[in-house]
């Protein structure tokens, strides 16, 4: 399956020109293989600045690996990542062998080995193999731990946790609550041994998986601290993450606040922390940038309770829905349009419906489904479900993708286990009442499960639009227009893709189109500042040097923090053959202005 989707992955335009979070990974990783500083230069501010980590930095050094080892191409990393999710199928059906039988645990790790959603992201240049496989290792760890307690098993899982948290911080809750359930499990056991509690070996667990978790942690607490002197322990993100999650405009997914301008992805951040440094009057450093953000959000849930608790209660309900919330790509989409991964069966519904019960079986006596689990099955399920719960919970203060959920779907795989044999169990006992009941509540559950209740749906224009932009980057207009032109098909106020539309057109030679293209946005938006700038260029290159001067003072009223609008009217300015409106000195004035505002300089 995963040979035959990579072999199906170059017909992506993004294969070899990836987006968003995974052209920053891919560029992070590539400079520090190669030494090659020929990136733009907010990436390389982002990246490489005097300032902490801004993205977690434990995969881009895994990606930087991996190019070290096999190479830089597009394959590499992602036969690497398959294999690494082969890896973690094998883990599902370890661990899954302590909760079930081996039919049963040979349907779990089936399953891990099938799922689209890990196979998807397994093709991507992001994060979620590697932090899936490191959760697995960490949990079979401890569950080794769990058959025989012992230091060196503890530090193994810290350790595990520890790199598994500077590849997502968000794993830091459940790393903090680890020493917390090993004293409850062995409390448990001496309880039960009715045994005297001997606090050496709990302390020396607690003390060997708290080194373990936090040595990779300091390594990147250190680094950010000699680099910037500044106190960051994985990467200063959660601000302006945590702003993004609390706003007027917010939705409970990833949408930037129109207040701070344009944030599509992490190389936008250094403009981001300028425009802070003009608001202040001074120079602010990635620390303090997150600082303001998350006083921003604060500010807004302590004015907004009421709204804050709604969101809440909407992201709690987004994090579980049917469908994968689109981030950086529309991956619901990805699913449908490929040849290998539309044909792969199980949906999360299904797989969280038949878990739900797991949770049930191994738990529930009252229930009397069957004999009591014995306390190896319940402490695999406790620090499973510990895991699920504090992970979903580190998420609603922030936003919801399904990019970022995938991470539970390991631990609901592994505690599907208890149910086919369960199953079974009645089968064989010709118990066909529970069979029924059982089955009947399942179907409600899964229903439910798969209803979409929320506000929120896919956007088939975006995927085109994504693609679009995806040819673009890759020389290929012709595509980019179809791409584009199909995204309108399905949304005609798709201004984005209208204005992309109408600069290809421009750039080759169509301007009558292209002309069309920018009013048609200008009159469906008459603040769409990029409209105006681009509309100006088409006017000045064909001489219409009133008009274009019009459209370029319009643009910049409208956004006049823009480097580029004001590039725009100086070149103008500049211009001799504009005699009406040469003005040399006004033109360099404007273009300081706009390295000013590019560089902070």
């Amino acid at each position: 399956m995963r040979i035959l989707y990579l072999i199906e992955l170059p017909d992506n335009p993004d294969y070899s020109s990836p987006a968003i979070d995974a052209a920053f990974h891919d560029t992070w990783a590539y400079a520090m293989v190669s030494g090659d500083m020929d990136i733009p230069d907010d990436c390389r501010e982002a990246i490489f600045s005097a300032n902490p980590y801004f993205r977690p930095p434990g995969y881009p050094y895994f990606l930087a690996t991996v190019y070290r080892l096999f190479g830089s191409d597009c394959l590499a990393p992602r036969a690497v990542q398959m294999f690494l999710g082969l890896l973690s199928a094998v883990l599902v059906y370890l661990i899954s062998l302590r909760l079930a039988s081996r039919i049963s645990a040979l349907f779990s790790g089936l399953i891990a080995a099938t799922f689209w959603t890990f196979i998807y992201y397994e093709g991507e240049l992001l994060e979620n193999s590697l932090l899936i496989f490191l959760l697995l290792a960490c949990w079979y760890v401890l569950l080794l731990w769990l058959e025989s307690p012992g230091t060196g098993r503890s530090l193994v899982a810290g350790l595990f946790a520890g790199y598994a948290t500077i590849v997502r911080p968000n794993i830091m809750l459940f790393g903090i609550l680890l020493p917390i359930w090993q004293i409850v499990i062995f409390y448990r056991t001496r309880h039960k041994s009715n045994a005297k509690i001997k606090w050496r070996p709990i302390f020396l667990n607690i003390l060997a998986v708290c080194l373990g978790l936090f040595l990779p942690i300091s390594l990147t607490t250190v680094r950010n601290a000699v680099v910037s002197k500044q106190f960051v322990p994985v990467s200063a993100n959660a601000g302006i993450n945590l702003y993004i999650g609390n706003h007027e405009e917010a939705n409970g997914t990833f949408v930037t606040p129109s207040a701070i301008g344009r944030f599509a992805d992490c190389c936008d951040y250094p403009a981001l922390v300028r425009s802070l440094e003009r608001e202040t009057g001074g120079p602010v450093n990635y620390s303090q940038a997150s600082q303001i953000f998350s006083q921003r959000a604060i500010v807004f849930m302590k004015e907004n309770p009421l709204r804050t608790f709604s969101l809440i209660l909407k992201k709690t309900y987004l994090f579980w829905v049917p469908f994968e919330i689109p981030h950086n790509k529309v991956e619901q989409y990805e699913k449908l349009n490929s040849g290998i991964l539309r044909l792969l069966p199980f949906s999360f519904s299904f797989i969280l419906a038949v878990a739900i019960f797991g949770i049930i079986f191994v738990f529930s006596k009252r229930l009397k489904l069957g004999e009591t689990e014995d306390s190896l099955k319940t402490g695999i399920a406790g620090f499973l479900a510990l895991f699920i719960i504090s992970y979903f919970a580190s998420y609603l203060p922030f936003f919801v993708t399904g990019q970022y959920r995938t991470a539970i779907i390991p631990a609901m795989i592994i505690l599907m286990a208890p149910v086919p044999d369960r199953i079974h169990g009645w089968y064989k006992d010709q118990d066909l009442s529970r069979l029924l009941l059982f089955a009947l509540l399942w179907l409600i559950v899964f229903v439910l499960l798969s209803l979409n209740f929320s506000d929120i749906s896919l956007d088939a224009s975006r995927w085109h639009f994504d693609r679009g932009v995806a040819y673009e980057r890759i020389e290929e207009p012709d595509n980019a227009i179809s791409e584009y032109t199909h995204a309108l098909s399905i949304n005609p106020q798709h201004e984005k893709a209208k204005l992309n539309r109408a600069n290809i057109l421009f750039e080759n030679g169509l301007a009558n189109q292209a002309m069309s293209d920018y009013l048609d946005v200008i009159k469906a938006n008459p603040r769409a500042a990029g409209a105006f700038a681009n509309l100006g260029r088409l006017l000045y290159e064909h001489k219409h040097y009133t008009e274009a001067r019009n459209a370029f003072l319009r643009s910049i009223e409208i956004a006049p923090d823009e480097p580029m609008f004001l590039l725009n009217l100086a070149i103008l300015l500049e211009d001799p053959e504009c005699e009406e409106f040469y003005d040399p000195d006004q033109g360099k004035r404007l273009r300081a202005k706009a390295e000013y505002l590019r560089t902070g300089y």
